[in-house]
């Protein structure tokens, strides 16, 4: 079964060095406007149909422009000029701009869009992103060998105009995606598998190219003499230099060799607003330690797949205390659904008040829980086994994972074992389903939380949960029309996931987006900072 993307954002502080390497000299030799960046680890690929990590996404919105764009959180336009959409939201018609061309001249017409998504959908490529393009009519019967081609809702109305019949309601901001990124057809079948593996392997069509990309130290974009709207994109070069976080970010902010970078430490935030830079927080999603419910092994799947087991674990957590030790940027949880997520009218929390657990750890409640699971597993507490838990090589990985066993340990006499891998191993593990726990978050949607509901139904298969009640109320608030009825199904939704404790929800991320003074014009949306159109002064 075909596993959907997840968006993986690491949020955990960490001191690693920076890759040697000659410090860029291009705006002295030059006078061009150059923003240097710091980024915690590099991306996986450029290949918008693989991407599945932040670095991925931050490099594709800078050098990739789809059907529309996101400006703070609004669907403006991008390749397409205008747009219609029926009441329903089940057809959308895209007007495309004749200007439109790839890197190297090439005119985009709505063949390359339809090339793009067929290309998504083709199961041959095994596309990690290929489930964010089910919403077109018969895409995944399509992917699945249940339908032909030329049944999927693409049709190429004319060169410059390009109609999408849809498989269930979606938005206008959805067409922002990463994924509705053209793809030159020449570059793709040229390359292959290694479309988007080197700077030299892609054809981009947005604001930047990419220039060159030294891996584990930087990756420079330039602008695009070709994009549409050149004459608004204001920097010259943006350096991604990769492996700066934490600390090591604060040195070279302090250094001059970063203009921004992102911080997760409020010592660290406060020491350079102390120096004059600016500090702005974003919240950008959950962390969470991943349930596989089929285990890593059999014996650990027994035990995951139970609801009382986990009810017990979530209970035995103190989110204060790993907020106090690790995330101190962060808010510990009581429910799915955070208190940026827009309801109706208001906020969500507001609209649909709710807590599904304290933020403290309620020992008797947590061993209550295990001994119902033990009673219905015909376990005693000697036969419960070590689970692996997963996560990213980090500082504050390790603080946290270390906090958590503890906490299992004396309230319930449960015992793991820390599995710390690189951030690319980790990824081939975790979608191998190669954990029993997987620290990890998932990225804010750009239109609400319904897309991280989606990793848990038994289509998606991301973290192997199976329940047709779930599954129903997922569709049933996938395919409302109205926003009141998407919300009012929303918060069923959030109830049922939260008494099966399907995932051990931690915190809502929070983060500094910390930058010079000089930085101007830099927006904030959901998911992270864009500096597509920013701008930088001497």
């Amino acid at each position: 079964m075909k596993k959907a993307k997840i968006a993986i954002l690491l949020c955990a502080a960490m001191t690693m060095s920076l890759a040697a390497g000659a410090v860029t000299t291009y705006a002295e030799e030059t006078s061009a406007k150059v923003l240097n960046i710091g980024w915690p680890y590099e991306p996986s690929t450029l290949d918008p149909a693989r991407a599945v990590e932040d670095a991925s996404y931050r490099i594709l919105r800078m050098t990739g422009e789809a059907l529309l764009r996101n400006v703070e959180n609004e669907a403006e336009p991008g390749c397409a000029e205008s747009y219609e959409v029926t009441d329903d939201h089940m057809e959308y018609v895209f007007h495309l701009r004749e200007d439109n061309a790839f890197s190297d001249g090439t005119p985009i017409t709505a063949n390359d869009f339809k090339y793009t998504l067929e290309r998504l959908l083709n199961a041959e490529g095994a596309y990690e992103g290929a489930s964010t393009g089910y919403i077109i009519k018969n895409a995944e019967k399509y992917y699945n060998g249940e339908c032909d081609i030329s049944e999927l809702g693409i049709e190429v109305v004319d060169d410059y105009t390009l109609k999408l019949t849809l498989e269930y309601p979606t938005y206008p901001i959805t067409f922002t995606n990463w994924a509705f990124i053209p793809v030159s057809e020449a570059k793709s079948d040229e390359l292959g598998v290694s479309y988007g593996a080197e700077a030299e392997n892609m054809l981009t069509n947005g604001p930047f190219t990419v220039a060159s990309w030294v891996h584990d130290s930087e990756v420079v974009l330039e602008k695009n003499p070709n994009y549409w709207n050149a004459d608004a994109v204001n920097l010259d070069q943006i350096v991604c230099k990769l492996n700066a976080k934490g600390d090591t970010a604060v040195d070279m902010l302090l250094a001059g060799e970063l203009d921004m970078a992102n911080m997760d430490s409020q010592m660290q935030a406060d020491t350079l607003t102390s120096s004059g830079f600016i500090a702005e927080m974003i919240n950008n999603g959950l962390e969470e330690l991943h349930i596989n419910h089929t285990g890593k092994t059999e014996e650990t799947g027994l035990f995951l797949s139970n609801t009382n087991f986990r009810k017990a674990l979530n209970y035995a957590i103190d989110r204060d205390a790993l907020v106090a030790a690790a995330y101190t940027t962060d808010q510990a949880t009581t429910r799915f659904i955070s208190s940026t997520e827009a309801g109706v009218e208001g906020t969500f929390q507001e609209e649909y008040p709710y807590e599904g657990w304290t933020t403290s750890a309620d020992a008797e409640k947590a061993q209550e829980c295990l001994n119902a699971a033990l009673e219905e597993l015909g376990k005693t507490a000697d036969e419960i086994p070590t689970f692996t838990m997963m996560c990213y090589d980090s500082n504050t990985n390790m603080i946290a994972l270390n906090a958590i066993m503890d906490m299992w340990n004396k309230t319930l006499g449960i015992n793991c074992e820390i599995d710390a891998q690189p951030i690319q191993n980790m990824i081939q593990k975790a979608y191998a389903g190669d954990y029993d726990f997987w620290k990890g978050a998932i990225a804010t949607s750009t239109i609400d939380a319904l897309d991280l509901f989606n990793y848990y139904t038994t289509s998606d298969g991301m973290f192997n949960y199976s329940n047709e009640e779930y599954d129903s109320l997922y569709n049933a608030t996938r395919d409302a029309v109205t926003w009141q009825e998407r919300k009012d199904n929303m918060f069923e939704l959030e109830q049922l996931f939260c008494e099966e404790v399907v995932d051990l929800v931690i915190t809502w991320p929070g983060e500094y987006v910390v930058y010079s003074e000089n930085v101007t014009g830099a927006t904030m949306d959901m998911v992270s900072v864009d500096v597509t159109f920013a701008d930088i002064t001497e």
